[in-house]
């Protein structure tokens, strides 16, 4: 293992390049500090995977004035009216990969480095609890590459804003692996298809099990109701766990329209399935085997046992913060949510299922015990499936109210910029 050379103070490393991770290196090189930003896979990766779903929220709720700025100051075309919802795939070609190019940024965006683990230099997790003296000791960042190469690079700061799509949650009942289900997790499909697209040949004509409930199922559901009019032979059953013969709640006057058609959409069709789709509400997945090209599901519904057998399963049944890059650092985690503690005790008190009441909760409550640590963006939400973009470009102003200048401490307290 290599170790590379020390980088110099007021050094920043933003871990994920998504639409949070980006805004937050933007902000960080505006006010002069020393920033670079790791990702494993490519620029707005996770984003990509879901690239041909069009987005609930509008342009003007997905881009922060500073990245529209700095685009505009570049000689850059801002793209997208502000009252226009893109999909993923124009969110990612026509406003993070621009920002991702200005010069400001460019040499300062590592593709293709995994971070591995992060500690603290010389001490432990279990050393200096609680202690902002901490902050004395700079951040180890564990990195492989594409190549399989490892290195080391210190840090005065992390900004932890890698999200949480692709760590799904499981199906199986009580939020474990359904029995079978982690020995075929490569052949059973967590993200939402492109039926139209390039997983149409996949998935026509064949007979696919859908589990969940969320907006994602919802949008699987609505894919494939449009698929099975044009190829009839296509069949579907959807699966939830809730017993509720509706199950999508209808904000009234909802100002996200494509979010109300779409719980309507998938209302409808657990009312009145239409032809080659059935619903089963009420289930839990107990166990999953597979022979030769069928899957073999038995469910539990009430009382009594049924097994269904399909060719593909998806399961859009949410995803969850992968903490193991941290778990040598001081992070109070909430026992529900996974999520940073204090931020995560805030939400628990959101009684709204409409995730655009969503406010910021104050900087105190991105704080971590860990000095000059932060997780924001979608995983600071944890389990919670209500986070926003436009809530992360908060975050992240108030983030940089709580990082240091000076890394000088007095009586046990940093000092924080005046600005």
């Amino acid at each position: 293992m290599e170790l590379m050379e020390e980088t110099p103070n007021r050094t920043l490393a933003v871990i994920g390049a998504g639409p949070i991770g980006i805004e937050a290196a933007l902000r960080g090189l505006s006010v002069d500090f020393d920033v670079h930003v790791y990702e494993r896979g490519s620029i707005g990766e996770n984003i990509r995977r879901w690239g041909h779903v069009r987005m609930f929220s509008p342009w003007k709720m997905n881009r922060s004035s500073l990245g529209k700025r700095m685009l505009e100051e570049n000689g850059k075309r801002v793209r997208g009216k502000d009252d226009v919802c893109p999909t993923g795939d124009e969110y990612v070609r026509n406003y993070l990969m621009p920002l991702s190019r200005l010069p400001l940024l460019k040499k300062r965006l590592h593709t293709g480095m995994e971070i591995l683990s992060i500690g603290r230099e010389s001490i432990g997790k279990n050393e200096m609890i609680g202690n902002p003296k901490r902050a004395q000791h700079k951040f180890r960042l564990l990195m492989r590459n594409k190549q399989g190469k490892e290195s080391v690079v210190l840090y005065d700061i992390v900004i932890d804003a890698t999200g949480v799509y692709g760590n799904n949650n499981w199906m199986g009942n009580g939020g474990i692996p359904a029995i079978g289900e982690q020995a075929l997790r490569e052949e059973i499909r967590y993200t939402i298809p492109d039926l139209f697209g390039s997983d149409r040949e996949t998935y026509e004509g064949m007979r696919t099990l859908l589990v969940g409930s969320g907006h994602s199922a919802a949008t699987t559901l609505a894919q494939f109701s449009r698929l099975i009019k044009e190829s009839p032979e296509t069949s579907l059953v959807w699966v939830t766990r809730s017993d509720n013969e509706q199950p999508y709640e209808i904000i009234p006057d909802d100002a996200l329209s494509l979010r109300a058609e779409l719980g309507e959409k998938a209302n409808a069709i657990a009312a009145n399935p239409p032809r080659n789709i059935s619903f089963m509400p009420g289930c839990t997945v107990e166990s999953i085997s597979r022979k030769g090209r069928a899957f073999s599901v038995v469910l539990q519904q009430g009382d009594r046992k049924r097994t269904v057998k399909a060719e593909n399963i998806i399961a859009n049944v949410g995803y969850g913060p992968d903490n193991a890059i941290y778990r040598e650092l001081q992070v109070h985690e909430c026992w529900a949510s996974r999520a940073p503690f204090k931020l995560a005790a805030a939400l628990l008190g959101e009684s709204s299922a409409d995730c655009l009441t969503q406010k910021s909760h104050g900087a105190d409550t991105l704080k971590n015990p860990e000095p000059n640590f932060f997780i924001i963006g979608n995983k600071s939400y944890g389990k919670n499936s209500s986070f926003l973009i436009r809530t992360g470009l908060e975050q992240i102003k108030e983030v940089y109210s709580l990082i240091p200048r000076t890394l000088e401490i007095k009586a046990g307290q940093f000092l924080f910029p005046a600005r």
